[in-house]
């Protein structure tokens, strides 16, 4: 693809891979493709591993492009994050990147995209790169800036003198965040004037569950004390009044956790990323067990009911963000795995899922409309008069 014919760059913490984000991903390049009007050899994907992406959505998106530039760009450092933000903005300006790939990229877009998920945050601040990135595109091209269904935290507000930080931030024409701390923390700290109090991007999809007759205990665990825990805690009573058991593999490092478990309980099936992404099974009086957010959220919208288990600030504001929204999931309670388990009960979330989605979609749906019709050659007159003025502007900071 040459860079005048590229239209939309969505950026992330996909291509892991990891459960949510590939989810996500998945979620965006359905919509892009099938239902934005862009045509589908305008869309780039810029993740973890290009190989990752290109093996969960090749053959199904073919004309879409994969990539691991930002990636390999942002990893050369080891800042605080909002020296990342400023790493990613100077990158393209320095002289030794000025034939770098995603120069190229970048010169074409019509919309720089940085999807959602929890990874801006102190965990990874190399991701902070890719705020400042965005706001390099933008000045260089005039492109639309947009921010979804981002879970921000746990993050320190920026310096009071860091205006570039606040104007990496504020310069996105759309940031919608997923849960009440991010966009708190948008507020108080100046970095944005209007951030949407949006939801996860999974909810640009409904749920892809594959109907079944069985009552399911699904489970899904982190390779750490807390989920070898649930695994001991576990009672033949409560696993046998389930007729179908699945393990939900989050990521490859859910398999040791997986390990543990099949010593007890080798019966239990377990699905892979690409598995789960395509569907899962799903029937009344289905129970889910989990450490991590997305199956929590999954799982709920599809109808069930189950425990969550959270040990950390960053997991409280997740798992809380879908109790929020009507889960029926309570905190997880070790007393309750030593009994079988009474199913059944409201499902608020599950009855108001085909109203989100249309709530999520009502929000985006003016990312793409431009970049369906948008010339190439207007967006190249763009670039040429904008690198002058950012030239100018770095030279006076």
């Amino acid at each position: 693809m040459s860079s005048s014919e590229q239209t939309v760059l969505i950026v992330g913490g996909g291509g892991v891979p990891n459960y949510g984000d590939e989810l996500i991903l998945e979620s965006w390049l359905r919509w892009y493709t099938r239902q934005s009007g862009v045509p589908t050899p305008r869309v780039r994907i810029e993740g973890g591993h290009h190989r990752v992406l290109y093996s969960l959505f090749g053959d199904r998106y073919p004309g879409v492009q994969f990539s691991s530039h930002v990636r390999r760009a942002r990893i050369r450092q080891d800042p605080e994050f909002f020296d990342s933000v400023r790493q990613g903005y100077e990158f393209l300006s320095q002289p030794e990147n000025r034939d770098h790939p995603l120069a190229g990229i970048i010169s074409g877009l019509e919309v720089y995209h940085l999807h959602g998920g929890g990874y801006l945050n102190n965990r990874w601040p190399t991701h902070g790169f890719m705020v400042g990135l965005g706001l390099a595109a933008k000045e260089l091209t005039g492109c639309r800036l947009v921010a979804t269904g981002l879970g921000l935290g746990p993050l320190e507000a920026p310096e009071a003198d860091d205006t570039l930080s606040r104007r990496a931030f504020g310069q996105f024409d759309l940031f919608e965040v997923r849960d009440d701390w991010s966009h708190d923390f948008l507020l108080q700290n100046e970095l944005h004037s209007s951030p949407a109090r949006g939801l996860d991007d999974v909810f640009m999809q409904r749920v892809q569950a594959q109907p079944s007759s069985h009552k399911t205990l699904h489970l899904s665990l982190r390779a750490d004390a807390a989920g070898y825990g649930v695994v001991d805690a576990l009672s033949a009573g409560f696993v046998g009044d389930f007729n179908r058991h699945v393990f939900w593999t989050g990521t490859s490092r859910d398999l040791l956790a997986f390990e543990r478990l099949s010593q007890r309980f080798p019966f239990f099936e377990p699905k892979s990323v690409h598995q789960l992404m395509t569907g899962f099974p799903s029937g009344p009086g289905d129970y889910m067990v989990t450490q991590r957010f997305h199956p929590h959220l999954i799982g709920a919208r599809a109808g069930m009911q189950g425990m969550y288990s959270s040990g950390s600030d960053y997991y409280d504001v997740k798992h809380g963000s879908v109790v929020q929204l009507g889960s029926p999931f309570v905190a997880l309670d070790h007393d309750l795995l030593q009994k079988p388990r009474a199913t059944g009960g409201s499902n608020v979330l599950a009855g108001r899922d085909a109203a989100l989605v249309n709530q999520k979609r009502s929000l985006v749906a003016e990312i793409a409309p431009a970049a369906a019709a948008n010339s190439p050659r207007a967006v190249a007159q763009r670039t040429a008069r904008r690198i002058g003025q950012v030239a100018s502007r770095l030279r006076r900071e």
